[in-house]
């Protein structure tokens, strides 16, 4: 767990914030975390009702519209959240003045990013801001977590960064160009060898 990194813990007896994750960032995590919850439960609630159909098909509809609804509420609550976290952002000038502006950073995303990585200020490099993101490199390797050795990134801002990558491609903006040049660059480079 990198330094100033809490443990993570169920029991909130044990827990003690690190000194950087003051209010504004821990309720922005807690939003955020509780929004990516939300979500899984009602993806696997949607399997589930996926699958009930397919296998069973003389299920009665009635039988299954207690799923439905659940997926229902479910992604009204997902809404209300990204609310919540839009409103918690407005107190952040790099939402406001910056981030909010770029196409594929919503809400959840800027929350994520900011409730995970805490004031930027923190790091003394910009290689330690990076490190804590999960990316840096050691030993020619993308560093991973190992059992009984301390890790220095949050897994948290490793998947945020995979996000972050993710929604950029798929906003078809600027970095989408950027993305496909890069691919058939290296299809290039593959045939080649």
């Amino acid at each position: 767990v990198p330094e100033g990194e809490e443990e993570e813990t169920t029991d909130p007896q044990k827990f003690k914030p690190p000194p950087w994750l003051t209010e504004p960032y821990a309720i922005l995590r807690v939003h955020v975390r509780e929004f990516y919850r939300l979500q899984r439960a009602r993806i696997r609630a949607t399997q589930q009702f996926d699958w009930l159909k397919r296998w069973y098909p003389t299920v009665r509809d009635d039988r299954l519209a207690t799923i439905l609804q659940y997926g229902k509420d479910q992604r009204r609550l997902e809404e209300a959240k990204t609310r919540l976290v839009g409103g918690e952002l407005k107190g952040f000038p790099i939402w406001t003045e910056w981030l909010e502006s770029i196409r594929g950073v919503g809400p959840i995303l800027a929350g994520n990013i900011l409730g995970e990585c805490g004031p930027a200020e923190r790091f003394e490099k910009v290689s330690a801001y990076w490190r804590y993101w999960g990316g840096a490199v050691v030993d020619g390797r993308s560093e991973i977590a190992q059992e009984g050795v301390k890790r220095h990134f949050s897994r948290h801002l490793k998947v945020a960064r995979w996000k972050l990558g993710n929604s950029f491609v798929m906003v078809q903006g600027p970095y989408r160009e950027w993305f496909v040049q890069r691919k058939r660059k290296e299809a290039a480079r593959a045939g080649k060898l």
